[in-house]
């Protein structure tokens, strides 16, 4: 962690989230409009963080933001884009 576009900070983790943002509105627009995205965070520094800053910038960009409470095991993330955003499982598990 620290500044610059090669550390996690608050500034990679919205440039990021803005990114994929904008594939998931290119390849899966019926999907990201009916469910929107799951967001989970763990025990990592900052972790909780970052899942807020990424749930700030779905909700600038009118995307559902699901945002866990409390902080979770990995595998709860991608069990809730199944559960609760739709049946669609990403190639990724967690961004943050």
């Amino acid at each position: 962690m620290g500044a610059g576009s090669n550390r996690m900070n608050h500034i990679t983790v919205q440039q990021t989230t803005q990114g994929l943002l904008r594939y998931l509105q290119q390849h899966e627009p019926q999907r990201l409009a009916e469910g929107g995205v799951a967001i989970g965070y763990d025990g990592r520094h900052r972790s909780r963080e970052f899942a807020h800053i990424a749930a700030a910038c779905c909700a600038a960009q009118g995307v559902r933001a699901r945002l866990f409470s409390q902080l979770v095991p990995t595998p709860f993330v991608p069990a809730a884009v199944e559960q609760l955003v739709s049946n669609w499982r990403p190639p990724y598990t967690r961004l943050f």
